[in-house]
């Protein structure tokens, strides 16, 4: 499984110089065969992103070389207190699950299954993260990260508290 991974982000590095021209500056993703992994090619002028869906196990975590940092983000549901320290309602919060230089980066992971993650390189490079999600056909556009009205793909940290519970 590793091998097919560190296999499909080698040569999807070898299909990209020969589109160069078509490689938007700083911030060029690619679903690799599902949303459970993708790659990044960043350029200095701007950040450049992607987001993938957690797989747990399946997870074979990442690997990148160039110049810059990388961060590992995810958004968390939490709980939002009101002035009588009650739940009023909830909210999202970004946790940093991993950062590190781009010169070179790398390690074997695993990620919480379902959840939303994205993936960040400041600086020049390449960036290929996540794993072997259900099979079927190429992704044709990154996960949505969560938002403020839609936790699909938050982690849950509410510990199960409602609208009116204590905090």
């Amino acid at each position: 499984m590793k091998g097919l991974f560190i296999a499909a982000a080698l040569g999807a590095a070898a299909l990209l110089p020969a589109t160069a021209g078509a490689v938007p500056p700083g911030n060029t993703s690619v679903p690799l065969g599902s949303t459970a992994a993708c790659f990044v090619v960043a350029t200095p002028a701007a950040p450049a992103t992607c987001n993938f869906i957690g797989a747990g196990s399946s997870d074979v975590g990442y690997g990148g070389i160039g110049t810059g940092d990388f961060t590992i983000t995810h958004q968390r549901k939490v709980v939002d207190c009101g002035a009588d320290n009650t739940v009023a309602g909830y909210k999202l919060v970004t946790a940093q699950d991993d950062s590190g230089s781009m010169a070179p980066a790398g390690s074997q992971t695993t990620f919480t299954s379902g959840i939303v993650y994205t993936a960040t390189v400041t600086g020049a490079g390449f960036f290929a993260i996540g794993g072997q999600g259900t099979p079927g056909p190429d992704a044709a556009a990154d996960p949505a990260v969560p938002t403020a009205t839609n936790y699909a793909g938050a982690e849950d940290a509410t510990g199960g508290a409602k609208v009116g519970d204590a905090c």
